[in-house]
């Protein structure tokens, strides 16, 4: 038996079963990145409110 075909369709299987894997971390990962970026522009409205001083 080659090594080579074997992996191949071990690496296909791997990469098919992943797929819903990989969709579901990038959505919460865009998930948590809007919140990030969403504290981060809070964070930034609250400083600037308190460097005018309104």
């Amino acid at each position: 038996m080659s090594i080579g075909p074997a992996m191949g369709a071990i690496t296909g299987m791997a990469a098919q079963g992943s797929t819903a894997a990989i969709g579901a971390a990038q959505a919460t990962l865009q998930m948590s990145l809007a919140g990030a970026v969403a504290n981060t522009m809070k964070t930034a409205g609250q400083t600037i409110q308190g460097g005018t001083g309104h």
